[in-house]
């Protein structure tokens, strides 16, 4: 899936977790957060962007 429809789907159930590559993200007190490479997930503040190369994959997929 694309980007748009698996964050219609974070934005849905909340309670997902969505995937691109080695990055997971989901949203955790109202707040977006990532995990890459099996670290904690951190929230992401204004300052941190998706890489192009995630805004234009079609790998998008529901993991939780």
């Amino acid at each position: 899936m694309n980007i748009i429809e698996a964050f219609n789907k974070l934005k849905e159930n909340p309670n997902l977790v969505i995937k691109c590559k080695d990055s997971c993200y989901k949203l955790k007190d109202g707040w977006l957060c990532y995990n890459e490479f099996g670290c904690d997930f951190a929230c992401i503040n204004n300052s941190c962007f998706l890489e192009m190369e995630q805004i234009l994959s079609n790998d998008w997929e529901v993991v939780e």
